[in-house]
């Protein structure tokens, strides 16, 4: 009944304490324990009688068990067990802290060697990010290690990753990360702000744009890429000024070949309906890449020139890259749930899918694609 009247009286239910299951749930567990109990105006009372007296009085009991309760209602096993018969709330509390609160070196190398490699790749989207990196940060304060904010500004800005890469630029162009005289200098919030507002705007690129890739064989055609740009070469028309076709194959100048193109179409009939729904099955177990990232061939090694750099066969059905990082949204995928088949009877499996954007430039303009629905092979490997 206490808990119950608690619960409605603050606002903050008991399933909203984080669980405790290990030393990295320890920060928001504690945190969410003492903001519980706040809200449901028990914490004052219980700092002041801390002590267990010689005879304890019935609301002192009380108390104390219900806080003790609302711990190992959020707590795994053997946490429950190490406060079991416990009658103490601050007793209890520092049993807990003394065996899951992250402390020593090997914790410290941990947090750090996750501080400096973290990415948004790993992460829904920019907000769980964010949530990340400020958990390390305060992880790290535990241990009483204080990261300078210009340092958690840039590092946040590095893991966003090649999707975001404009916005990197843009944004240390015009904002002052170091603290100077003028005290112009922005903080964490207002960067993370930023990095949000960007992913929405990728989001409504995103359903404006669709991606349109001819069915015609295109030859000799290769994307070479640096930073967010790619050059694409493909073959345009001098008559009607479109790309994708050559004069010579030109149906505005040559009506018979669009004639011909359109019996050929009727002539697949179902074998070309089969076809398409094939391609637009995202669980089809037999996909192949249409746009296959080079940086499959580089191993991961972004110092490579092929880390960045894409191919074009209009021939496959699928979008393949080896990287998380390039995904402005991404969903992982079961595993084993579809194989990735290429030639010579190679295949990889893939984790996940989403959306990659780049830029490409043809002779005509300049174009900005997103491709949809592809997949990372962090095995895939090209032959």
């Amino acid at each position: 009944m206490a808990g119950a009247q608690a619960e409605i009286k603050g606002g903050y239910s008991l399933a909203m304490v984080p669980f405790l299951d290990g030393a990295d749930n320890w920060l928001d567990f504690s945190d969410g324990i003492e903001t519980f109990l706040i809200m449901g105006s028990q914490l004052d009372w219980l700092e002041d009688h801390r002590n267990t007296p010689a005879n304890p009085s019935s609301e002192w009991k009380r108390k104390h068990k219900f806080a003790i309760y609302a711990m190992r209602a959020r707590s795994n096993y053997n946490a429950k067990q190490m406060i079991d018969g416990m009658s103490n709330y601050y007793t209890a509390y520092e049993t807990l802290e003394k065996n899951y609160k992250p402390q020593g070196d090997g914790t410290f190398r941990d947090f750090s060697d996750r501080f400096f490699t973290i990415t948004l790749a790993d992460y829904k989207n920019i907000e769980d990010y964010t949530e990340a990196i400020k958990k390390l940060q305060n992880q790290l304060v535990q241990l009483k290690v204080t990261i300078p904010e210009p340092l958690v500004i840039l590092r946040y800005l590095q893991g966003l990753g090649s999707a975001y890469s404009i916005f990197y630029t843009s944004f240390t162009t015009n904002n002052q990360i170091l603290p100077n005289d003028d005290g112009d200098e922005v903080d964490f919030d207002f960067v993370a702000l930023k990095a949000k507002g960007y992913e929405r705007t990728l989001a409504q690129e995103e359903s404006l744009a669709v991606l349109a890739v001819s069915t015609a064989s295109t030859a000799g055609t290769a994307l070479a890429a640096t930073g967010d740009t790619r050059s694409i070469e493909v073959p345009y028309c001098t008559h009607c000024h479109k790309s994708y076709h050559t004069k010579e194959k030109c149906w505005t100048l040559h009506p018979h070949l669009k004639q011909q193109a359109k019996t050929r179409k009727e002539r697949r009939g179902l074998s070309s309906k089969k076809r398409k729904i094939h391609e637009d099955d995202d669980e089809s177990d037999d996909p192949v890449g249409l746009i296959a990232h080079f940086g499959m061939t580089a191993n991961n090694d972004a110092g490579n020139l092929l880390h960045t750099q894409w191919a074009v066969d209009t021939g496959c059905s699928r979008h393949i890259t080896h990287s998380r990082e390039h995904f402005i949204n991404y969903k992982a995928i079961p595993e084993s749930s579809a194989h990735v088949k290429g030639l010579g009877g190679t295949s990889c499996a893939p984790i996940g899918r989403g959306t990659v954007k780049l830029h490409a430039k043809s002779r005509a303009n300049l174009d900005r694609f997103i491709l949809r629905t592809s997949i990372t092979c962090p095995t895939a490997q090209s032959t």
